[in-house]
């Protein structure tokens, strides 16, 4: 089995057998590979659960908020900007 040296001298040479102008297509698929294969970090893990839990959070206050007021229908809404502009323009209904 190779050690870590021997695999930087052989990624380096099959690198530098690479014609040029495929390079930059190799790198993207070393880093693509290297994405996959890492497992993220503790950290990472715990900030993407604490935004999810915030999220869910701020979305059930804003649901206890809808139920806890009165809501404008929306056609009443529409019937008060079709009024706009015009002589006999209905009140806001907030």
């Amino acid at each position: 089995m190779a050690t870590s040296p021997d695999y930087l001298k052989q990624l380096q040479k099959e690198i530098e057998q690479t014609p040029e102008e495929y390079r930059g297509l190799l790198l993207r698929i070393v880093h693509s590979f290297r994405e996959g294969v890492m497992l993220p970090s503790q950290a990472d893990t715990f900030k993407r659960n604490k935004q999810k839990a915030q999220m869910l959070t701020e979305t059930h206050e804003a649901l206890a908020e809808i139920e806890a007021s009165e809501l404008i229908s929306g056609d009443k809404v529409l019937d008060w900007l079709d009024s706009w502009g015009d002589e006999n323009e209905k009140p806001s209904p907030v």
